[in-house]
């Protein structure tokens, strides 16, 4: 039986994911690197808005998933 697990075999992932999977498995991976790349506060951009709609990592999940699904936004 083929390894299951998407950072091993990303052939699999690309046959049997949903866009739901797609991005919540982007968000995750996006979420976890974005918080070891900027654990440190000094890394955080000031904003005078405390409690933003969405966070960074989200936002950078739509892009990404835009792109990896050839959406064209003009």
């Amino acid at each position: 039986m083929p390894d299951r697990n998407l950072y091993n075999n990303p052939i699999i992932a690309k046959k049997d994911l949903t866009l739901e999977d797609l991005f919540v498995m982007c968000f995750c991976i996006i979420d976890d690197q974005y918080k070891l790349l900027f654990a440190s506060p000094k890394y955080w951009r000031n904003s005078n808005n405390y409690a933003p709609e969405f966070t960074d990592p989200e936002v950078l999940t739509i892009g990404l998933v835009k792109e990896l699904c050839r959406v064209k936004s003009f």
